[in-house]
């Protein structure tokens, strides 16, 4: 069997692994923040050609997102770790899974939770059914139950950052509860995996605008940590030691040009390393 490693730094050790929207606390206003963004400049992705990839260039300028950056590249990851000092120890988030990237229909459905706009803990089957298909619905349930131990997928490369990043996102996904009516009146109950078809065949095949006692909502993001991960290991790097770790991986071409690649950062690159010419030859004399 094949296993795969991805790779996420973080400049505090601290931080947990949350997805931006998360931490923002935006998570009820996800469709909203990315509808508003896209009125404003249009333009800017009128040449993505899926939700997925305009979601991940709007990440570019900072907008909170469900899904968390990692990587293949242990040395991009361990740039991150030490790319600020502030007397904080930085840290290196190791997976490492049984199976690689998930499909791309997986992220464009995940996306369509996104731009889902009826709020989170929603009690509306007819509106998700409406807005998610019935089989992207069984595709994602089963998805979910599968693959649960991770849910990498692979981001488009929306320019030359991702491709030097060796980007790869960690997303946090929707729960699915079953509702159901008792005498105690209404009722939630998430999903799981061991009566999944039992539940799915039935509550699937109703049709969208039928009021019945059993039916489906969507629910809040999942946390990260409540996934089976194979193996999640986690590396403290200590503050004393990241100038160091930044020096030898700028040895290796793993600089802030190489991560972030725009002219203004190449031209610091650039005064640096002439600076340390400098610095050399001064300590010669």
């Amino acid at each position: 069997r094949l296993w795969s490693l991805f790779y996420r730094g973080v400049k505090d050790s601290s931080f947990e692994l949350k997805s931006s929207l998360r931490v923002s606390g935006l998570e009820r206003y996800e469709c909203r923040i990315i509808t508003d963004l896209y009125n404003l400049y249009p333009y800017e992705f009128e040449n993505c050609k899926s939700d997925f990839e305009m979601i991940a260039k709007m990440r570019h300028y900072g907008l909170p997102t469900r899904f968390i950056d990692f990587t293949r590249n242990p040395n991009v990851a361990l740039w991150v770790a030490c790319e600020e000092f502030n007397n904080k120890d930085g840290m290196v988030y190791l997976i490492e899974t049984s199976h690689d990237v998930l499909p791309f229909r997986m992220a464009e459905v995940l996306c369509k939770f996104a731009r889902f706009d009826r709020g989170f803990d929603m009690v509306d089957e007819r509106a998700l059914y409406d807005y998610i298909s019935i089989p992207d619905l069984k595709y994602y349930m089963q998805t979910m139950w599968a693959f649960a131990s991770s849910m990498f997928i692979e981001p488009p490369r929306v320019d030359k950052r991702e491709v030097n990043q060796e980007a790869v996102f960690l997303a946090e996904c929707n729960e699915l509860y079953h509702v159901f009516w008792s005498s105690e009146g209404q009722k939630l109950e998430t999903l799981k995996e061991d009566d999944y078809m039992a539940k799915s065949n039935i509550l699937l095949k109703k049709l969208p605008n039928n009021i019945v006692d059993g039916h489906l909502c969507c629910g809040s993001l999942k946390a990260v940590n409540t996934y089976q991960y194979y193996n999640d290991i986690r590396i403290i790097i200590s503050c004393a030691g990241k100038k160091q770790i930044l020096d030898e991986l700028n040895c290796r071409g793993i600089n802030k040009a190489f991560m972030y690649p725009t002219i203004e950062n190449s031209v610091d690159v650039i005064k640096d390393r002439y600076r340390l010419i400098d610095i050399k030859n001064a300590g010669e004399h």
